[in-house]
This record gives structure tokens, sequence and C-alpha cells, in this order.
């Protein structure tokens, strides 16, 4: 007969499983049906002694069997078989060897980590259980992008000696990135493992969930800003990366290149773990080109967009304010000279008023919006003098006090000191006194009026001239109407109706227009009444008695004799 076989999945470390093949026909029955199937086995002692196992008695047509009895494993047993018919036995078959052994048991979960040196992905696994059979070789799958099991047999070749021993490969990142595994930025690094013997493949680990990530060049960095300039020095930084735009992995040094005036900016200047740089012995008034890139293990990523800088400085502080306002005006005008601009156009003023509290500044910018090409060009701007006064809060004859700055492309240069002479305050005039009745010069028909001159305050500021007075009058009908406009602080009215009551108001202007009007005064068109008669007496008793003829009254009650 052949010697008989094991079937790897039904044996294992407790039993051993044998199997033969029957004789079903001439010359292998010797012409006769076999009767019996005889199995020996050496019960691993491996000392030439047998015992039987089936088929001697009774007799047996079974072809396999499990051996089960005190069974050693990683013990080899030996076994051989014959048969028999109705003439007898037939010679031994060949002896065959049998471990007491399986495929090795489950991986457990492999370990992933990215190394320092070279930033690949390093997987180690633990040697599981060898099932009683020496582990020969491991298989190693990934995870491509498209969620399928890839073999990883370049950097992870399971019969290697190296990493059969070692139980650790690396494989680098690039070849991660690329197909067939195609895995994405941050994506984790899934890995599975399983053991194989002589029996075969043990079952495969669970996959990692936790461990190595994907990792790249850095991204492409923020231009970087200058954060000092001079005409003869430029001072730079840029913000470092950190996870992810590192590419999660350290950042290693930064790349600053530049033109030095060139126009193309393949110089390169820097490359250091450094975060800013200072670049010296530039020409005023040349434009210089900056770029930077951030470099990792992986490589460098890509270059920023480029910074343009003027070798240039911020403008020298403004010189005093001039404030001034005309006698005919009524717009303040604030007027500067052009400060030093190294090397840089100036293109803003920033004009500023001092406020009543004495601290705090306003800008005006409907009538001095310093960023205006005009007003940066005429190196002055005019306000209202109502506009002053009310973003001021100042009150009349009170100095209007501004401060000035300019703007280039490097920001802003100093405040010019506060003027300390110049335009004050003005305003329209105050509500004046009510008039006054002049009696001397008044009759039932003309009423004579005066009133005080508005001056300094009340004229609306001590450089303020009165242009005249409206004087309006209601003539008995309930409306005020104008009745004359004169330079002077007296008036009469005249062709008056006697007893009529009339009503008199004034109020000052200037250059601002009119002030409110002063409170009203009534005056009844009347003169003092004619003379009397000459009185008569008479004698009554004890008394004289003396009487007279009322006189015409002009107009008034008479209220008194």
């Amino acid at each position: 007969m052949l010697g008989p076989t094991t079937d790897p999945s039904l044996t294992g470390e407790a039993k051993v499983y044998v199997q033969w093949t029957a004789h079903s026909a001439s010359p292998d029955t010797g012409g006769s049906a076999v009767t019996s199937y005889h199995l020996q086995s050496d019960s691993g002692l491996g000392d030439g002694s047998w015992a039987d196992v089936l088929g001697l008695s009774p007799a047996s047509l079974a072809t396999s069997t499990e051996l089960t009895s005190a069974i050693a494993p990683g013990t080899t047993y030996i076994s051989r078989v014959r048969a028999s018919n109705i003439h007898g036995w037939g010679g031994w078959s060949p002896e065959v060897a049998i471990k007491a052994a399986q495929v090795p048991y489950q991986m457990a979960t492999v370990s992933t980590a990215v190394e320092a040196a070279a930033g690949a992905v390093t997987i180690t696994w633990l040697a599981p259980a060898d099932g009683s059979d020496a582990i020969t070789a491991y298989h190693i799958e990934i995870l491509d992008g498209a969620g399928a099991w890839v073999a990883e047999s370049t950097y992870c070749d399971g019969t290697d000696s190296a990493v059969l021993s070692g139980r650790t490969c690396t494989v680098p990142m690039s070849v991660l990135r690329a197909s067939p595994f195609s895995l994405a930025f941050d994506a984790l690094v899934a890995v599975r493992a399983s053991a194989r013997n002589s029996y075969g493949p043990g079952s495969t680990s669970d996959a990692t969930t936790v461990g190595a990530r994907i990792r790249r060049e850095p991204d492409t960095m923020a231009a970087p800003v200058a954060v000092g300039t001079a005409e003869a020095r430029i001072d730079l930084a840029w913000s470092a990366l950190s996870a992810p735009a590192n590419g999660n992995s350290e950042v290693l040094a930064y790349s600053l290149y530049w033109d030095n005036g060139g126009g193309t900016t393949g110089i390169a200047l820097q490359d250091a773990l450094a975060t800013s740089a200072s670049v010296p012995g530039l020409t005023g008034g040349t434009t210089y080109r900056f770029k930077v890139r951030a470099r990792n293990l992986y490589g460098p990523g890509g270059f920023s967009a480029e910074l343009v800088v003027l070798a240039s400085d911020l403008p020298d502080k403004a010189a005093i304010p001039t404030v001034a306002i005309g006698t005919a005006e009524t717009a303040v005008s604030i007027s500067w000279t052009e400060p030093g601009d190294h090397a840089a156009t100036i293109t803003a003023y920033e004009i500023l008023l001092l406020l009543a509290d004495g601290t705090t500044f306003a800008a005006e910018t409907a009538n001095c919006d310093g960023s205006d090409p005009a007003i940066v060009a005429a190196l002055s701007c005019a306000i209202p003098m109502t506009t002053v006064a009310s973003v001021t809060g100042r009150t009349v004859d009170t100095l209007i006090r501004v401060k000035v700055r300019a703007q280039n492309a490097n920001g802003w240069g100093d405040y010019s000191e506060l003027n300390t002479a110049g335009a004050t305050i003005e305003t329209a005039p105050t509500q004046m006194d009510a008039p006054v009745f002049v009696l001397a010069s008044s009759s039932a028909s003309a009423i004579s009026l005066s009133w005080t001159a508005a001056t300094g305050t009340a004229a609306g500021g001590a450089n303020v001239a009165i242009s005249d007075y409206v004087l309006e009058w209601d003539a008995g009908s309930g409306s005020w109407a104008t009745h004359l406009t004169t330079g002077t602080t007296s008036a009469t009215s005249s062709s008056l109706t006697g007893g009529g009551t009339y009503a008199y108001r004034v109020a000052a202007r200037n250059k601002y227009g009119a002030g409110p009007y002063s409170a009203e005064i009534s005056v009844l068109a009347a003169e003092a009444p004619d003379t009397p008669s000459a009185a008569t007496t008479a004698g009554e008793t004890i008394y004289v008695k003396i009487s007279w003829a009322a006189p015409a009254s002009n107009h008034a009650t008479i209220d008194a004799y």
C-alpha cells in the first residue's frame, strides 16, 4: 500500500489525523476484496516499537482515524498501514511521520509607528503560538485607499529571515502614498498580519485602529510679512507651521528666497529653523521680492506667494499745521507741509481735532478725509465752522487745535505737535436782550426803540463782525414780519395808528447767519394827555371843591391827575 497521509486541517496539537487510500481493484486487492486495513503507530516513542491502532481485531475497512490518546503537542508520530483479503495480510506501507501540530494561532493586532530618522512607517508584531510547528513566514497586508487589503512583500517580505526573526519591517511613507496603496494625508495606516508554518497560514489578526498615519511635505506657506522697513534694511517674519499644515511632521527648516532687487526670486537667502530674518545693506527706493517655504523629513513644501517690499521707512513727524479762517469765510482752513517720505510716497494724512475735554481727538472725514488724493496733493482741507464747533464741542473764542500725521507704504509717521495759535471757534450771534422803548422820541404815530449792540461772545466771537440787526414786528395781526434791517442799534416805527399795540423783537446777524430773536416788547402807540383847562373852585360847607374838564387822553387811558 501507499503510505498514510494526514489532513493538516484535521490534525492538531492534541490529535493526529491519519488517512490512507483504499485498494479498490486488482492488482492492489490481490484479486480478492479487502477484508480489513490494519494501522499501527509508534506512539511517538521513536524506538521502533509498534502499537496496533485498528483493523487487526476486529477487522476494519475504515480509511482514516484520529490518534487522540496521550498525544503530546509537537511530537512526531510514525504510522504504517497494510491490507488483508481472504488470502491473508499484504505487506506494510512505507512509514509516514506526522507531527501533532496545527497552523499558527491568530496573531495579536500589530503595532505601527513613524520612525524618527526617515519618517517611514515601522510595523512590528508579536509571534503567535506556533501550533507546535515552527513559523516559517508572515503575511503582511495594508488597507489601501479604496478599502482593499494589499499584500506588502517588497519591504515586508515575511519569508525574509531578518523580517521573520525580527518580526518588524519598515515601509517608506512615499510607498504608502503611491499606488497600489494610494493612502491620503492623515489616513490611518491600517495593517493586519498572519503567520504560516508547514500546516498552513493561521488566522489573520484584527486590523490596527490606532498608530501611524500618513504624513507628507508641509503645506504651501503664507507669504512672509515685513515687520520693519528702513531705507537700508527690511525685517521679515512668517508664521511657523503646526499640525496639520506641517504635514504632521516637525518642520526642519524654513527656506527664504529673494530677488536682490532683480525681479526673480531664485536666490537662497536663509535656510534655518527660524521664523524671521533681517536683510541689511539695501538700496533705498528699490523694490525687493521675498518668498518662503517649509521643509520636513519628506521634503520641501510649496513656496509662498511673493512679498513685494519697497526699501523705505515711515514718514517723518509732521510739522505743526496752520489753522486759519478769513474775515469773510465760514470754513476753517487747515494746511500743513509735506514731511520727508523716506523713499515711499505719502498716500494719506490723518487730521485730528482736539475735543473740548482736552484729551480726546476726532477726525472729520466728510470735509477733511486725509486719504482723498485731492487733499493729499493740496496739503490742506477746509471744514465748515459749524461742523468744527459741533465735532469738538468747544465754546466760542476757544482755540481750534489740530494735529496731523502722514502715511506711506510702511505705515504712519508721528503726529505733529498741536498748534498754539490760529483760528478760534465762531458761531452765529447769541440771543439778544429785548429792545427798549424810547419814550422821549415816541408819539401816538411813531414808536422809537433801541437795543444793546452784540459784541464779543454775543456777536459770535471776538473776531466776528455784526453785519446788521433784523427788527421784526407784529402790528396786531398775530404774526411776525420783518420790519426793517439796520446796521445801527435803534429804529423808529412811523405812521402808526394811535391806540394800536405793536410788538417788536430783534436779532443780530453775522457771516454765519442770524442769531435767535430776542424776547418781545409790546408798545402802545400813544402819547401824554393834553393839558387840562383851568380848574374852577366852589365853597361847600367846610370844604373847597376843585373841578376841571378831562383833557384829550391821546390814546392812553388817563390814570392819574
